[in-house]
């Protein structure tokens, strides 16, 4: 498996502009995904169960992500798929607002951050986490308690932080059990 970046742009009777008329909206995401056309069909599932194709059909543009560990904040809601048609193409959704994909909410989103430490032998090295959280600070936090957990070293150094414009992200059961745990022991760890 590997990740996609989707930037979605969709027209919604939702929010209206101040004539009245339907607002052109955008929304980036990471889904997990064996192919690009694997990624479209999860985007058109997307579009589906949010309604997207009812004024114009959403343009969308797919692109590969290198991804490192992806953990998200306790605060974060999922959505799992259901016998009722609420189905991503059998992934399971990550996102900052509860029964919405995005928000416009812009402290939120995918945190890249970048790791290094000095391993038992004395080498330098570097490690990427995405961190989706609601704000720089907790990003922070949760990087420095992934590195006291999983790298087991004081000297762990967080080199940079940035914000991207994903708020969300879809991801197979099987690889959501394996981020929830590390996000459930950062938790304790944070505690």
């Amino acid at each position: 498996m590997e990740f996609f970046k989707v930037k979605l742009k969709y027209m919604t009777h939702d929010v209206l502009s101040d004539d009245g008329e339907p607002t052109s909206l955008s929304s980036e995401f990471l889904v997990e995904g064996i192919n690009y056309n694997d990624v479209e069909i999860t985007v058109q599932k997307i579009c589906d169960y949010y309604n997207l194709c009812n004024v114009d059909e959403p343009e969308y543009e797919i692109s590969k992500f290198k991804s490192g560990v992806l953990m998200y904040s306790s605060s974060c809601y999922t959505t799992k798929p259901d016998s009722n048609g609420g189905d991503f193409n059998g992934l399971i959704m990550i996102h900052p607002e509860e029964d919405n994909f995005s928000t416009i909410d812009d402290s939120w989103g995918i945190h890249k951050v970048m790791l290094s430490y000095e391993d038992i032998e004395g080498k330098n090295q570097r490690e990427t986490l995405h961190i989706l959280s609601e704000s720089t600070t907790k990003a922070f936090e949760m990087a420095n308690a992934y590195g006291r957990k999983y790298i087991d070293n004081s000297r762990v150094i967080v080199n940079s932080i940035k914000k991207e414009k994903l708020k969300s992200i879809f991801l197979s059961v099987e690889l959501y059990e394996t981020y929830k745990n590390i996000t459930t022991s950062i938790g304790e760890e944070l505690s």
